[in-house]
């Protein structure tokens, strides 16, 4: 269960991105990448006019708090963009991460995740590879991040998914401010981001471990003990979430509003049926241990 597993007494370590603030006894570390392979370099070519997205998750942007990169509804704003602007969309999910790297690497512009207040490894690669990168990160994930670099500005274009399309039409137009980002952003990835500077995370935690295991614990600068602590890195966000949301289903006619709400509640419907498919599987062999073994009692008896 959740709890049991937030409540496991062995040290533990958490990536320093959304999900280090559900984890408040585990130590952040940085999501390191191999910055200087050649995969993740950046290319030689003149920047394309594409937008590359390249998503996990094909969830809505108000289904599930956190498991989303609201793929319909950025999916939407980038077709309005390219038609706004003749250039295109480079979509890329289920396929291996040779193609999603392609797509970043060909394209002049890079979009993460402008729903959730968290940035992903999609957008590290595309800062990588030398590419302006559109991500919302809130106030607690921006924490966090000058934390672990001690960068006191952030690589990424910061911008939610319903201010991004003015954002997106600009650095279309003007691909020379696009390529000037994407440098900048590479030159932080280089600055701050490379594994042998943030190996000193992991070493100090190793370090630690050996020492006492009870130290590796969560730094003193992120803890979230006290009550407005929590509030500012889960309640607040949630709140402002949630009002957002409801703010993107009052602007849609009243049938996309009755179907988006037959269809959330479907996929909500769905989605709880998969995760409790295993305790159901786990039950019915309980039962079908349980009978088996009466039988053969049954039997011995007779």
């Amino acid at each position: 269960s959740p709890s049991a597993v937030l409540s496991y007494p062995l040290p533990s370590l958490v990536i320093a991105q959304s999900q280090e603030r559900f984890y408040p006894q585990a130590r952040v570390v940085p999501n390191l990448l191999p910055c200087h392979s050649a995969a993740l370099m950046p290319g030689t070519a003149e920047a394309g006019r594409s937008i590359a997205f390249t998503p996990t998750s094909t969830r809505g942007a108000w289904e599930d708090r956190w498991n989303t990169k609201g793929v319909p509804e950025t999916l939407a704003l980038l077709r309005q963009v390219a038609r706004a602007t003749g250039w295109s969309v480079d979509c890329i999910t289920d396929r291996p991460l040779e193609d999603a790297l392609a797509a970043k690497r060909a394209a002049g512009l890079v979009v993460d995740d402008l729903v959730t207040g968290g940035y992903h490894l999609s957008g590290l690669e595309g800062l990588c590879l030398g590419k302006p990168v559109l991500a919302y990160l809130d106030e607690r994930t921006q924490r966090v991040l000058r934390f672990i670099t001690g960068a006191d500005t952030s690589p990424f274009v910061n911008v939610r998914l319903e201010d991004a399309r003015g954002v997106l039409e600009s650095l279309c137009a003007n691909p020379e401010v696009a390529a000037d980002l994407g440098r900048a952003g590479r030159a932080w990835i280089d600055r701050y981001w490379l594994p042998q500077t943030l190996v000193r995370h992991f070493d100090e935690a190793y370090r630690q471990l050996l020492t006492d295991p009870g130290l590796v614990c969560r730094q003193e600068a992120l803890r979230l003990d006290e009550p407005a602590e929590r509030f500012f890195a889960i309640a607040l966000p949630d709140a402002v979430y949630h009002a957002r949301a409801a703010r993107a289903h009052a602007a849609l006619p009243l049938g996309a509003r009755v179907l988006g709400s037959a269809r959330q509640r479907g996929r909500t419907l769905y989605h709880r049926c998969r995760k409790a498919l295993p305790t159901l599987a786990r039950a019915l062999g309980a039962l079908r241990r349980r009978a088996q073994g009466g039988q053969e009692g049954y039997k011995r008896s007779t």
